[in-house]
């Protein structure tokens, strides 16, 4: 599959995608944690404990794109490992 057009112009302009983490920093606004210890942190709250595999969202991508889907009109696939779906819950 193709990349997206946002996605393509963003690579090509040479935008830094963790910039505005950076200027924060640069202006000493951090959280005062360890990256590794906030993705840990991060990763608990999900409730399957784990981020996404990239090969699991590329096979939400592969089905959409085969005939499987082909009655598949104008739906929003969610892949937060149930996050949304705990948040709802509270």
């Amino acid at each position: 599959m193709g990349q997206s057009r946002h996605s393509r112009e963003r690579h090509q302009s040479g935008r830094d995608l963790h910039r505005p983490r950076k200027e924060l920093a640069r202006d000493g606004i951090t959280t005062g944690k360890p990256e590794e210890e906030l993705l840990k942190t991060n990763e608990a709250r999900i409730p399957l404990g784990r981020y996404a595999h990239p090969l699991g969202i590329a096979n939400v991508a592969f089905f959409l794109a085969s005939d499987c889907a082909s009655y598949v009109t104008g739906a929003l696939i969610t892949m937060d490992g149930a996050l949304t779906l705990s948040c709802a819950r509270r």
